[in-house]
C-alpha cells in the first residue's frame, strides 16, 4: 500500500481560485457565456478545499482517501489548463486589438491582464490560547510524585552562599510530563508555606511580557491598584514589597531564553532576604530533540534532514507532531523511503512540496543549476506570488531553493561548485511521492519493462542520445496532459546529437499542454511552424542547435517567459513577431550570429535578463 502522495493540492486550489477571480478571465467567460459554469467550478472547489487538510492526513492509512486525492489532483491540473486557455485567448485578443489600433490604447484592452497572477493570498492563522495554569487549582489525586516533590523542596530549602540572596531552581522537561503539577505540589506544601513569608505564582507562557509578570506578582502582594504604574514604577514598588522578606516566586512555563529579558525581570527580586527562591518550570527542546535523534538511528542524512526542518521551529507542539508521527511506525517493507525523509517532506509547505516533487524528473547524480531550475518552476506555475517581493517570481524561487537546500533536499555538487545535486535517498523520495505525475524515460522503462505508463503524467525527461529515433519516444504518445518535455542534461556542450524530425513534426505538436520544452544539444536545423500552437508554453530551450531562424509563429507564444537560444552558432535573426512576447522575462542569445535585436524588445516590461554579445557584455533590463 502506498503511504504517501504529493500533498500539494492546497496551493493548486488557491492558484485556481485566483484564476477564477481574474477580471479578464471573468470578462472572457461572460462573452463566451461560460460565466455560470465557472461559478459552478468555484463552488465545487470550495467544497473540496474544506475537506482537503483532513483528507491529506487520512491518506496515509486509507487507500480510498488516497485515490480521491489523486482524482482531485488530476481535476486541478485539468481545470488549470482550461483556465490557462481562457487567459491565452484574452491575451490573443488584446494583441490583435493593439495591432489594429496601432498605439495600443484600444479602449477595452488598455487595462493590464492579470491572468491568474492577481491572486491575493490572505493567510488567516487561527489563534489559540493555552489554558493558563494557576496555583489555585487543587489536584488531590496525584500519585507517584512524592520523591520528585521532596527533591524540589530540598532544593528550595538548601542554604546558599551568603553573597547570594535569591537563587533559582528549574524544573525542566518535555511538554505534558507534569512540570506544572509538580510545581503546584511543591508550592502548596505545608513546609514551603512555613518557610517563605511571601509566595507568588505567574504563568509566563510563550508570549513573554516583563511588565505583565511584574504587575501580576506585585498585585499578589498588595491590595493597592497598580494599573496606572509604568514598568519602572512597578519594579520600584515590588522591590519595596520584597525588601528583607524571604519569598518564593514561581514562573510557570517560561519559554523565553533571552538573557537581557531575564536581567530586566530579575532586577526587582534582588531585595529579598537570604534564602529567597525563584522556581521556574520550562520546556526543553534538548530532551525532545534527543528522542527525535534516536528515531533517526545512525543515519546522518536523516538527522540532518530533520534538523533542517526543525531548526527554525520554536513551537514545541510542532516537535511533538514529528516525534509522534505514525510514519515512524510504518513497516519498512511497505516503502523504501527513510521515515525521517518522509517526515521532512510531509512538513514542507505546499509550494515547496510541489517544487521538490518536480525535481523527480532528474536522474540520480544529476547536477542542476539553481537559476535554471527556478525558471522551470516559474514555467510550471509552482512559485506562488508574494507581495513581499512585489510579485518577483525569481526572488520567491530563490527563497524556495534556499529553503530546500537548508533542509538537505539539495546539496552542493562536490565536482562543480556552481551546481547542485540530490542525495540518492532524497532522489528516491522525490520519485516516490511523484510517481504518478513525473516520468523519467530511462528510469521508468528500466523499472517497468512492460511500459504500463501513467497516461496522466505531467512532467517528463529523457537522456539525450547520439541519435534519438522516433520509436524511442513511443511511450509519450499517450501522455496528452504532459507539461514538461526536456532532454537532459539541460546545458548541452555541443550539438553532436541527432533527433528524428518526426519528434518535432508529429510528437511535440500533439503535446498541446506543454509549458516546458527543451531540445537543446541536437543538430536540429529547423523549427516547425506548429510550435506556435503550443499556447501554454512558457519555457523554450533550443540552445546549442543548428537552427538559422525561428518561425514567425513563435510570436503566438504569448505566455512565453524564458527563451534560450545560446550557442546557436548559425542563428542570424529573430522574427519580427517576437515583439508579441510581452511576458518574456529571460532571453539568452549569447554566442550566436545575431547582428541586431528587434527594437520591440526594449519595450518588454517583464524582461529581467537579456544575455547577448551584441552589447559586448551581459545586460540586465529591469
Amino acid at each position: 500500500m502506498e503511504v504517501l502522495k504529493e500533498a500539494v493540492l492546497s496551493v493548486s486550489l488557491e492558484a485556481l481560485f485566483g484564476q477564477l477571480g481574474s477580471p479578464d478571465v471573468l470578462k472572457f467567460a461572460r462573452q463566451e457565456q461560460l460565466h455560470t459554469e465557472l461559478k459552478k467550478w468555484e463552488r465545487k472547489l470550495l467544497e473540496i478545499h474544506e475537506v482537503l487538510n483532513d483528507a491529506e492526513e487520512k491518506q496515509i492509512t486509507k487507500p480510498s482517501v488516497k485515490k480521491w486525492l489523486g482524482d482531485m489532483r488530476d481535476l486541478a491540473y485539468d481545470m488549470e489548463d482550461i483556465l490557462d486557455e481562457f487567459a491565452y485567448e484574452v491575451l490573443r485578443r488584446k494583441m490583435m486589438a493593439e495591432a489594429a489600433d496601432g498605439d495600443g490604447d484600444h479602449g477595452s484592452t488598455s487595462k493590464k491582464a492579470d491572468l491568474g497572477l492577481d491572486k491575493v493570498c490572505s493567510i488567516t492563522q487561527s489563534t489559540w490560547e493555552r489554558l493558563l495554569a494557576t496555583s489555585l487549582v487543587y489536584e488531590p489525586w496525584v500519585y507517584g510524585r512524592d520523591a520528585d516533590k521532596q527533591a524540589v523542596i530540598n532544593k528550595l530549602l538548601m542554604d546558599e552562599p551568603s553573597e547570594i540572596s535569591v537563587s533559582v531552581v528549574f524544573i525542566v522537561a518535555m511538554g505534558g510530563m507534569g512540570k506544572t503539577t509538580l510545581a503546584r505540589l511543591v508550592y502548596d506544601d505545608v513546609e514551603t508555606t512555613k518557610i517563605f513569608n511571601l509566595k507568588a505564582w505567574v504563568c509566563v507562557s510563550d508570549q513573554f511580557d516583563a511588565m505583565r509578570v511584574t504587575k501580576t506578582i506585585l498585585n499578589s502582594f498588595t491590595s493597592r491598584s497598580n494599573d496606572s504604574l509604568d514598568f519602572n514604577q512597578c519594579q520600584d514598588e515590588l522591590r519595596e514589597e520584597l525588601k528583607g522578606k524571604r519569598f518564593l516566586r514561581v514562573l510557570d512555563d517560561m519559554w523565553n531564553e533571552n538573557y537581557d529579558d531575564w536581567c530586566c525581570l530579575q532586577s526587582s527580586f534582588l531585595s529579598g532576604s537570604q534564602g529567597s527562591k525563584i522556581m521556574i518550570t520550562r520546556r526543553s527542546k534538548k530532551i525532545l530533540s534527543m528522542e527525535i535523534v534516536k528515531k533517526c538511528g545512525e543515519l546522518p542524512l536523516a538527522a540532518k534532514a530533520l534538523g533542517g526542518l526543525l531548526h527554525h521551529e520554536h513551537r514545541e507542539d510542532k516537535w511533538n507532531i514529528i516525534l509522534k508521527s505514525k510514519i515512524w511506525e510504518l513497516p519498512g517493507d511497505k516503502c523504501c523511503i527513510l521515515p525521517a525523509l518522509r517526515l521532512s517532506y510531509n512538513h514542507l509547505s505546499s509550494p515547496l512540496k510541489r517544487c521538490f516533487t518536480y525535481c523527480a524528473i532528474f536522474p540520480k547524480d544529476y547536477e542542476f543549476d539553481k537559476e535554471e531550475l527556478i525558471c522551470l518552476w516559474m514555467a510550471e506555475n509552482l512559485i506562488q506570488p508574494s507581495e513581499r517581493y512585489g510579485f518577483q517570481m525569481e526572488d520567491m524561487g530563490n527563497d524556495y531553493f534556499q529553503e530546500l537546500l537548508s533542509q538537505s533536499f539539495f546539496r552542493p555538487s562536490s565536482s562543480n561548485e556552481s551546481k547542485f545535486v540530490m542525495h540518492d535517498l532524497v532522489n528516491d523520495l522525490a520519485k516516490f511521492v511523484s510517481r504518478e505525475i513525473c516520468f523519467s524515460l530511462e528510469e521508468n522503462l528500466e523499472s517497468n519493462p512492460q511500459q504500463s505508463i501513467a497516461k496522466k503524467a505531467r512532467y517528463s525527461s529523457f537522456i539525450r542520445g547520439g541519435y534519438d529515433v522516433f520509436k524511442k519516444f513511443e511511450a509519450f504518445h499517450m501522455m496528452e496532459s504532459l507539461r514538461t518535455f526536456i532532454a537532459l542534461p539541460l546545458g548541452a556542450s555541443w550539438y553532436d546529437c541527432r533527433l528524428s524530425g518526426k519528434v518535432l513534426e508529429e510528437l511535440v505538436p500533439k503535446l498541446r499542454r506543454l509549458r516546458v520544452l527543451s531540445l537543446s544539444g541536437y543538430g536540429t536545423r529547423e523549427v516547425p511552424d506548429s510550435f506556435g500552437d503550443l499556447k501554454h508554453l512558457r519555457y523554450l530551450n533550443l540552445s546549442v542547435t543548428k537552427i538559422e531562424r525561428l518561425p514567425d509563429s513563435i510570436g503566438y507564444l504569448y505566455n512565453l517567459e524564458t527563451l534560450i537560444l545560446s550557442r546557436c552558432k548559425l542563428l542570424m535573426r529573430l522574427p519580427f513577431s517576437i515583439g508579441n512576447l510581452n511576458n518574456l522575462r529571460h532571453l539568452d542569445v549569447i554566442d550566436t550570429l545575431l547582428q541586431e535585436m528587434p527594437p520591440q524588445i526594449s519595450k518588454f516590461k517583464s524582461l529581467q535578463c537579456c544575455r547577448t554579445l551584441l552589447w559586448a557584455k551581459t545586460m540586465v533590463l529591469m
